[in-house]
Parts: structure tokens; sequence; C-alpha cells
């Protein structure tokens, strides 16, 4: 009902499947080519440019800075179950940081945690060591 959308896990199981299939029907060198032929310009594009991990920088600068790790709740939630929306929020010794919102907890914790480092960086406490 949703098409897939906001479901980057089942799209990845789909893909792993299929190049599976090829693998096992044609081989390493029909998987790579699979791969190189159709996506070679969105793994370069990664190489060249690795997403963040805002979280792990969170949690780095966190605990360098205020010895304990973030803490993540749940705002909110809504929508059905094959199309669910988080709103999660992250603080550090009880002071709210930031919130992100994501098809998954896991998505919506890396949007809260790039949310508290842009605050972060625009405060005299990112400096602090």
């Amino acid at each position: 009902m949703s098409e897939g959308r906001g479901r980057e896990s089942i799209h990845a199981d789909l893909l792993e499947a299929i190049i599976g299939a090829i693998f096992i029907d044609g081989g390493l060198a029909a998987a790579r080519d699979f791969l190189f032929d159709n996506f070679l310009e969105e793994m370069s594009e990664q190489l060249e440019a690795p997403s963040r991990n805002w979280k792990a920088e969170l949690q780095d600068y966190s605990q360098r800075v205020y010895h304990e790790t973030p803490y993540y709740e749940v705002v909110s939630e809504s929508g059905p179950d094959h199309s669910k929306e988080f709103i999660i929020g992250v603080s550090i010794q009880g002071e709210s940081f930031g919130a992100g919102r994501g098809s998954s907890k896991k998505e919506a914790q890396q949007f809260a945690a790039q949310a508290a480092l842009q605050k972060i960086s625009l405060s005299p406490v990112w400096d602090k060591d």
C-alpha cells in the first residue's frame, strides 16, 4: 500500500536478493557486472563523500564534553503500521538538543543528532574541552 516509500531496509533486502539470485544463476562476474552497470555512479559518490554518522559524532562530542551519552526518546509516532513516522528527541544531561523525524526510529535519531550538532556548532559550548 505504501509502494515501499520510506522503507530503505525493504529496498536493501530486495536488492540483496536480486544480486544473490544473479550470483547463484550467473556467478561472481555476472553479479559484479550487474552492480557496476547499474550502480557505479552511486558507489563512486559514496566513496568520494561518505554519508555522515550524526549519532556517532554527537556521541563522541557528548562523551568528551559531558562525560555521558545522548539520550534519545520517541516524542511521537503516527501513521499506520506499514508507514509509520517517528519524531525522536535527543537530550544530554536533561537538556533538549534537538529533534528529528523519520520513517524509522533509527532514521529519526540520525536527524535528531544532526539537529543537535547544528545547534551545538552555533553555541560557544562547541569549543569546550
